[in-house]
């Protein structure tokens, strides 16, 4: 994709571990653009000392999460997220969970959507250097963190994290892609969601429907994407058959 046809923010969200941060991070290289965390910008503002963040909330959620509740670092993140996306030229890839709700202007929204088994399983895997930590240890510490963060938003902007896909461009899946707890399983559910995500950012800034069209025939990937939104059903003159490409893949349990 030419980076110079993406002028819009992109925003990446989803529950916990479902790879919004990579994702965000190889999308902003591909195109040539920034990438913008609010988790870093968060642990900044609690002067968290974390010199990487990556697994933070799976060694100090509850302790992030009560100085949170006593603070107005909310407030502090929203405005600074914010501010960083209007000034950005070329428009940013950002990761965060609520940004695609209270931000008011015209992005490309994503929901990146991963069953509990597969979010637990790339927890285990990018957590066992450091803590050795199960799947069903991993699992429990998602839903947690999962739970709390759902009833933070709907107590500060009104939405449900759990069912609202309303404001998304895109509502995707990538669970089938994540087969087992292992390293290598991880890098390729990784490198094909990858393809999935850059064919929905060429369609959805490009206005040019193909490179999805192109995605969706293929019986790995199409899967992948579970729903389109208004907006671009419209501008493609695509009805209910086509901006509902395929059911959600049944979720599996541990």
């Amino acid at each position: 994709m030419d980076s110079g046809e993406q002028m819009i923010p992109i925003v990446l969200s989803g529950l916990t571990a479902a790879g919004k941060t990579t994702h965000a991070a190889l999308l902003a290289s591909a195109l040539g653009v920034d990438a913008l965390h609010a988790t870093d910008i968060l642990v900044r503002e609690l002067a968290a000392d974390e010199r990487s963040v990556g697994d933070v909330w799976f060694r100090r959620m509850r302790e992030l999460e009560s100085l949170r509740d006593h603070s107005d670092v909310d407030d502090r993140v929203d405005a600074e997220l914010t501010a960083l996306v209007a000034a950005a030229r070329g428009g940013p890839v950002v990761d965060s969970w609520a940004f695609p709700w209270y931000w008011k202007g015209e992005a490309l929204r994503i929901w990146m959507g991963s069953d509990r088994l597969s979010r637990a399983w790339k927890c285990s895997v990018s957590a066992r250097p450091a803590k050795n930590l199960s799947t069903e240890e991993c699992a429990a510490l998602i839903d947690e963190k999962d739970e709390a963060s759902r009833e933070r938003f709907l107590e500060r902007y009104g939405f449900d994290l759990y069912t609202d896909r309303t404001v998304f461009d895109f509502v995707l899946d990538n669970s089938h892609l994540i087969c087992a707890p292992t390293s290598e399983a991880s890098r390729r559910g990784i490198r094909d969601f990858h393809t999935v995500l850059s064919a929905c950012v060429e369609s959805g800034t490009s206005g040019e429907s193909e490179p999805l069209r192109r995605t969706l025939t293929d019986e790995r990937l199409g899967p992948c994407v579970v729903g389109i939104g208004e907006r671009l059903a419209a501008e493609w003159g695509w009805g209910p058959e086509e901006t509902r490409t395929k059911p959600v893949l049944a979720a599996r349990r541990l």
